[in-house]
C-alpha cells in the first residue's frame, strides 16, 4: 500500500489539465470536489448534511490515458480533505479473478471489506 503524499488540492486538479488528453479532467473535478468542500464546511459550521455527496468515481479510457495519474491526484485532494481515511491502495485487477466464480466473488469481497476507508485502484481494468 503508499501512502498519500500531502500536496495542493487545487494544484492537482490544475495539474490535470496540462497534461495531453486530459484537459477536461480538471473541470469535471472541480465540480465534485467543491462540493465535497461546502459539505465538510457545513459539518463544520454545524449545519447537518441531509444527503452526503457521492465520493466513488470512475475512470475511463484507454491504456495511456492518465487514469492512473487522475485517480491519484483525486487520493491526493480526498485525504487532504480528510475523506480518505486510510491509503491509496493499487490492485491488478488479475488479482482479483479466482479460477472460478465462487473464488472471484471471495476475492472481492475480501479486498473491498480489507480496504474499508482506503482509495482502491484496480489497475489494468479495462481489460474486464
Amino acid at each position: 500500500m503508499a501512502s498519500v503524499p500531502e500536496l495542493d488540492q487545487d494544484r492537482d486538479i490544475s495539474g490535470l489539465a496540462g497534461l495531453a488528453g486530459l484537459e477536461a479532467v480538471s473541470e469535471q473535478l472541480a465540480r465534485p470536489i467543491a462540493i465535497l468542500r461546502a459539505e465538510q464546511a457545513r459539518r463544520k459550521a454545524g449545519v447537518a448534511v441531509t444527503r452526503a455527496a457521492w465520493k466513488n468515481l470512475i475512470f475511463t479510457g484507454g491504456p495511456g490515458s492518465g487514469k492512473s495519474r487522475a485517480a491519484k491526484a483525486v487520493a491526493r485532494i480526498y485525504a487532504e480533505l480528510g475523506l480518505l481515511h486510510g491509503d491509496l491502495r493499487e490492485i491488478a485487477a488479475a488479482d482479483l479473478v479466482g479460477t472460478t466464480l465462487q473464488e472471484t466473488g471471495a476475492l472481492v469481497d475480501a479486498t473491498f471489506w480489507r480496504g474499508n476507508g482506503d482509495l482502491l485502484m484496480i489497475n489494468d481494468a479495462h481489460a474486464w
